[in-house]
Parts: C-alpha cells; structure tokens; sequence
C-alpha cells in the first residue's frame, strides 16, 4: 500500500500524515481487496476567521489501483479525527461490500 498526500487550504503536517497512515494501514491491511493499493489523500482546512463558527476538516481518500480504483470517499467534520474515523468506517464498508460481492 502506498499513501499520497496533497493540501488544500493547509500547510504540509507531519504529524496529519502519520495520524492518517496509521489509521488507514490497519484498514488496509485488514482487507485482501486493499492491499497493494496506491491511493491519493487529501487534506484540507476551511478555517472561518471572520465568524466565530469552529473550523471544518476535509479527508478525501481516493483509492488510483486495484479492485476498488476509482473509489472517492469524502467526509467532512469540526475535529480532524471525527472526519478521518468517518473515512475509516465509509472504507470498512466498501470493503466488506466489495469482499462479500466476490
């Protein structure tokens, strides 16, 4: 498995990239379907300055090889972890689907 990492509206962090490694390995590994995949990661930040409303964290997770190539899962939330949990449980799901239509 292989992991790409792109910002929108964010400057690189190392330690969002270690977070969102570690999370989504365990998924990856866990799965037939998902191991050996290169996928695209992007992470951004809408940070509402002029409005006292709290920021929105955005993981999109793009699976580019493999049986589930094409794959887009894109989730939204106040927290960077909620958002990235989020995106775990979306891509459990689509395993599990994926794996049982075999």
């Amino acid at each position: 498995m292989e992991f790409r990492f792109a910002y929108e509206k964010m400057e690189p962090s190392a330690l969002a990239v270690d977070v969102v490694t570690a999370r989504l390995s365990e998924i990856f590994q866990r799965f037939d379907v998902l191991r050996g995949v290169r996928a695209l990661v992007t992470l951004r930040i809408d940070e509402t300055l002029d409005v006292a409303k709290p920021d929105l964290f955005q993981i999109k997770l793009r699976i580019e090889t493999g049986r589930l190539a094409g794959l887009l899962l894109d989730q939204s939330a106040p927290s960077f972890y909620v958002a990235l949990a989020n995106i775990g449980e979306r891509l459990t799901e689509r395993s599990l689907e994926r794996a049982m239509a075999v």
